[in-house]
């Protein structure tokens, strides 16, 4: 907290009102994104914890590459949607920046 009492003003400072709005709309729209695994990660998790109970090595294995298998074809699937829809969204007008600095930090 500390840090952030320190760091904040001086990012403020050094960019602006309005590129400090972007990147920190940026920076939480990536924080909130960690979070999204579907339940994935809870599923897995009752599994790990179901299979550790009757000592089964190979279900723990098996829930936990079907996990990471699930989320990386998740993750392939949401990159794949936002290059292809990439070109076609203008980022000033989204995100509402109207000076030339921070349109230039949208490119």
């Amino acid at each position: 907290m500390g840090a952030s009492l320190i760091t904040i003003p001086l990012t403020l400072h050094y960019l602006g009102t309005e590129r400090f709005g972007l990147w920190m709309t940026i920076s939480s729209i990536v924080a909130m994104a960690s979070f999204a695994d579907f339940g994935i990660g809870n599923g897995v998790l009752n599994t790990v914890a179901e299979a550790c109970g009757r000592d089964d090595v190979d279900g723990i294995r098996r829930a936990i590459s079907s996990g990471v298998t699930i989320l990386a074809g998740i993750g392939a699937a949401l990159l794949a949607a936002f290059l292809l829809i990439y070109p076609f969204i203008h980022w000033a007008n989204l995100f509402r920046v109207v000076s030339a600095q921070g349109r230039s930090a949208l490119r």
